[in-house]
């Protein structure tokens, strides 16, 4: 009404979306965004006056309080613990080795490396993401995803020199040095990928996100697929 005086807090500018924007409004979105203090399992025994106001501070926090052999025993888990992952991605592979045949190269060279490169790295994705605390560089981001491949590709030679009737000297060797370093090889690119997107996380005060390690995912499956590739080849050729 014409002549009437604002009255405060009834008025559509005192709403929040109205308001100008202030340096103390951007630090109050910021504590809002990563307030995953307020979570029942993560901040119920914390008063105000504790509750970290970044997601840095509750990094820092939980990496602080963390003991160190209980941090250690976390990393060693996470190494060694794709190894039953691997044997059932072999099984799988097993089970299925007579549908990839049938529906071409296309299965065999792109389908089982695509498996075993997601099946390495899965659970280090998972620790970068919801516990980054665990790691304190680069370094055990990277260590931990070349022991669970070296984990995965000593059991998947155990599990197929096992199932060969008579292996021979040359395939033993040919398994332990050529299709581990393979493994190896191609883990540490989705390795480094996570282990670049942590160190970024931190320094910029946020959630690490695996999913910008992608493009080293696929990095990783094309060079498992070549392999395969090249020795499937190598097979046909010797066939002919």
């Amino acid at each position: 009404m014409a002549g009437r005086g604002r009255e405060p807090g009834n008025s559509v500018f005192d709403e929040p979306h109205m308001r100008p924007r202030t340096e103390r409004d951007g630090d109050r979105e910021e504590a809002q965004l990563f307030a995953v203090w307020d979570e029942p399992t993560l901040g119920a025994h914390l008063s105000p006056e504790q509750r970290p106001q970044s997601f840095r501070h509750w990094w820092q926090a939980r990496a602080e309080r963390l003991p160190g052999v209980a941090r250690l025993a976390s990393l060693l888990f996470i190494s060694v613990v794709a190894g039953p992952v691997a044997v059932v991605t072999v099984i799988i592979e097993t089970i299925s080795k007579g549908q990839w045949l049938a529906i071409g190269a296309v299965g065999v060279v792109f389908l089982a490396p695509t498996i075993e490169e997601i099946a390495k790295t899965l659970l280090v994705a998972l620790a970068v993401e919801a516990k980054p605390y665990l790691f304190r560089n680069r370094a055990e981001v990277l260590f931990c995803a070349l022991a669970s491949a070296l984990s995965f590709a000593a059991i998947e030679n155990l599990v197929y020199l096992g199932a060969a009737a008579s292996p021979t000297r040359m395939l033993v060797l040919y398994r332990w040095i050529v299709c581990t370093s393979v493994h190896l090889a191609a883990t540490a690119l989705t390795g480094w990928g996570l282990a670049s997107e942590w160190h970024r996380a931190w320094q910029e005060g946020r959630r690490p996100e695996p999913g910008r390690a992608f493009r080293w995912l696929v990095a990783a499956i094309i060079v498992h697929a070549a392999y395969n590739g090249l020795v499937l080849l190598a097979s046909i050729a010797k066939e002919l």
